[in-house]
């Protein structure tokens, strides 16, 4: 298993497959134009052979986490807390980031409540979480 840099000509029908599974298909097509767009901060958490389990990434002007999510069958066995703190990791590389910011549906708040986000916002089926980043160096 390894997270890697996304590459649409292998990952994008994968991703696509993933995100559709849990959004329902042609569900939200936002999520085909910010692939499409050559996404710079976004990686797939790869089992082998390009089997995807996961994808996520960051907008690094805003230090937002973006399109978070981990295949169903794969869901509940870590692989989502490893890419957030992949991604958290990551973010800590940009400079003038201090604050993590996420929107994601309400139904998924207990898992960023239970990696360290502080609920700021809910409204209606949409939950915003905030976290102050902290770097260390080593």
């Amino acid at each position: 298993m390894e997270i890697r840099k996304y590459a649409a000509d292998t990952d994008r029908t994968a991703c696509l497959a993933i995100h559709n599974a849990l959004h329902g298909p042609g569900g939200d097509s936002s999520f085909a134009a910010f692939l499409d767009s050559d996404p710079t901060h976004f990686w797939v958490v790869d089992l082998g052979q390009g089997n995807l389990a996961a994808c996520g990434g960051f907008d690094a002007a805003s230090g937002e986490l973006r399109w978070g999510m981990v295949r169903q069958d794969l869901q509940r066995q870590g692989l989502g807390r490893y890419l957030l703190l992949f991604r958290l990791k990551e973010l800590g590389k940009v400079p003038g980031i201090v604050t993590v910011r996420a929107e994601v549906p309400a139904a998924y708040a207990r898992f960023y409540e239970k990696n360290g986000m502080k609920l700021a916002s809910i409204s209606g089926e949409k939950a915003e979480f905030r976290m102050k980043l902290q770097v260390c160096s080593s």
